[in-house]
């Protein structure tokens, strides 16, 4: 008996000894993220779950500096979210940012944004245990505790008051691939079915009922996606479009998002039969960019809806000429311009010179390469861009053209507008095959994880 005692202590105390041996470190995670405006926000905690707890680091280009703690989630009361956050056991008070920004969230998504004290990050920095308390719609609670990387990442970034000081843990949160215009005058309601109708009529208008998009929209045209039914540029992968069309008090602003939608399987084998099969394991959805080197075929999915939606502008609003016209390359034919590798990169080149309604390009000849727009090297701006500094703008420009003979030139440019003429019904267009439309709820099928930044300020415009 003596000797099976001395054993178990001897097996426990071994045991103990490795456990402790190869016990896992959890670093943590903090993630970085930078606005169009030059704000950096770093951020971490439990990010993508439900609840979301999440530190926030703001740091504004102008050198301003504040926190945030956001908490989010689809599980509390739906008509007021009450959150209670507990630090190593004891409910600790937040006080609500009142000032910051309301933006539209997917159904039954609550988030409240929470301003952070000096007490706040030091009892984070100094914490053993965190839990977030859900009061639930139907009276009870729920606790859930933030364990392991999201504990440690949470401590971490409380500590944390330059950019500098958490970069040995920062992940880059990468940019969707978004077109984003302005159409004066118009609702959402006109521009969703003018867009459809770009996307399955252009350029032949009449509708392929072999190959088109499937549009799903929201009732009020905000928000939709576009999925094509019969494309694939590469194994198991297709193109997938988000729209969200936000009405202003002069018009609407249109942005899209294109995505690759990945399908993932697996193998099984029936362990009864032994027979193997195929089954999808998983859909993720990933920023489809001119940078990932896609297939010929792929950079011209990125090209053609830059033109939609410049179809679409032009259409419904009107356009605005520079005098100039210029191209990827001094093409052929279309075929030649859709195989090349990379169809939607510099160099370009000009294809036509108006030097009658524009005095100031007498000097300038189709086949000159346009090397910069207001300054910005064309090199590092892919054909779309091109367009959204210039067509789509319709400000004054700043060209810098290059002739054969290698002399630069610099030529400012107002363009002319001309207001369209064009009355077309389009959403009686779209109800002759309505295979191609489907109202769904609102963010049915949203591509990415919900998630705003920079609760004081205007967000990511």
């Amino acid at each position: 008996m003596l000797k099976k005692c001395v054993r178990l202590v001897l097996c426990l105390t071994l045991c103990s000894i490795l456990q402790i041996g190869f016990a896992k470190e959890y670093l943590p995670e903090v993630f970085e993220y930078v606005q169009n405006d030059g704000t950096i926000i770093l951020y971490a905690g439990r990010v993508s779950e439900d609840p979301a707890v999440e530190f926030n680091r703001i740091f504004k280009a102008d050198g301003e500096q504040y926190s945030a703690l956001r908490i989010a989630t689809s599980r509390a009361n739906s008509e007021n979210m009450n959150v209670d956050l507990i630090l190593d056991g004891i409910s600790y008070p937040l006080s609500i940012m009142e000032d910051a920004r309301k933006d539209p969230l997917p159904p039954k998504l609550q988030q409240k944004w929470y301003k952070v004290s000096n007490e706040l990050e030091e009892q984070l920095q100094k914490v053993q245990t965190i839990s977030v308390r859900l009061h639930l719609s139907n009276g009870k609670s729920d606790n859930k505790d933030i364990k392991r990387t999201a504990l440690q990442s949470l401590k971490f970034i409380a500590s944390v008051h330059t950019i500098d000081d958490a970069k040995a843990y920062v992940k880059s949160i990468d940019k969707v691939t978004e077109f984003r215009i302005f159409i004066p005058n118009k609702k959402p309601a006109d521009i969703a079915p003018a867009l459809i109708y770009q996307a399955n009529y252009y350029p032949l208008g009449k509708f392929n009922n072999s190959d088109y998009y499937q549009a799903k929209f929201s009732n009020d045209w905000t928000t939709g996606s576009f999925e094509d039914t019969d494309y694939i540029y590469e194994k198991y992968m297709f193109p997938y479009i988000w729209s969200e069309l936000k009405e202003e008090k002069d018009g609407t602003r249109v942005s899209l998002n294109l995505f690759k939608k990945i399908y993932h399987y697996s193998t099984v084998t029936d362990k009864f039969t032994g027979v193997s099969f195929t089954r999808l394991s998983s859909i993720n959805y990933e920023s489809m960019k001119p940078s990932d080197k896609l297939h010929s075929q792929g950079q011209y999915e990125l090209n053609m809806w830059a033109y939609y939606l410049r179809n679409i502008y032009t259409d419904l609003y009107g356009t605005y000429s520079y005098g100039l016209k210029w191209d990827m390359i001094a093409k052929k034919n279309s075929t030649e311009q859709e195989r090349r590798d990379n169809w939607s990169t510099a160099p370009y080149f000009i294809t036509s010179v108006d030097g009658d309604d524009f005095k100031e390009l007498r000097d300038i000849s189709a086949g000159d390469q346009l090397v910069a727009i207001n300054g910005k090297a064309t090199d590092a701006m892919y054909f779309y861009q091109t367009l959204m500094e210039t067509e789509y703008a319709g400000n004054p420009v700043v060209f810098t053209l290059r002739n054969k003979d290698g002399i630069e030139k610099e030529v400012t440019i107002t363009p002319t507008f001309t207001p369209t003429t064009k009355q077309i019904n389009y959403l009686e267009i779209l109800n002759k095959d309505k295979r191609q439309l489907k109202h769904v709820d609102l963010y049915e099928g949203y591509p990415y994880d919900f998630r705003t930044y920079d609760p004081l300020g205007q967000g990511d415009v």
